[in-house]
């Protein structure tokens, strides 16, 4: 007998695919990816991009293959989130978060010159709640991911 799909396992597969296909389309903004780790050496910022790419397509991927009933999905996924954690407990505060300032300053200026009737000031903190509340919608899904996925009833269901 086929093990019936839970309604959570559709919704964060759902979720995390949209959620990496998004992701994906901002690693795109590769100046401002540059921007965010200097002053690492440049060599040392290609390789953490091509990781963060390969583990956002590796998250991409493996929400489709939960729809699956996949184990090694699953595992996969889990090990995405550790990479986030990572990701916003250790490697932001040493390097990403002190240039955040000059970053959010940065786009604000582009964005307030092609829209000069909007306020310079507006558009920062705009874009500072934006950066913020997705920021912690982003941790925050990592957390239920990791909770939701470790579950004993929802790892029956990929046995």
């Amino acid at each position: 007998m086929a093990t019936k799909r839970s309604t959570g396992i559709t919704v964060f597969s759902v979720l995390l695919i949209v959620g990496a296909f998004y992701s994906l389309m901002g690693m795109s903004n590769v100046e401002g990816w540059n921007f965010l780790f200097q002053p690492l050496p440049e060599i040392f910022i290609q390789i953490r991009y091509f990781i963060t790419v390969f583990v956002i397509s590796l998250a991409l991927i493996s929400g489709v293959g939960i729809l699956f009933l996949k184990d090694y999905f699953r595992k996969i996924i889990i090990f995405t989130t550790f990479f986030t954690f990572f990701s916003y407990l250790i490697e932001g505060p040493l390097i990403i978060y002190r240039n955040l300032p000059g970053f959010v300053e940065q786009q604000a200026a582009l964005l307030a010159i092609e829209t000069p009737d909007i306020s310079l000031k507006g558009v920062s903190a705009v874009m500072w709640f934006f950066l913020i509340f997705s920021y912690v919608i982003e941790f925050c899904f990592a957390i239920c991911l990791v909770y939701f996925f470790t579950r004993p009833k929802v790892k029956q269901q990929f046995s």
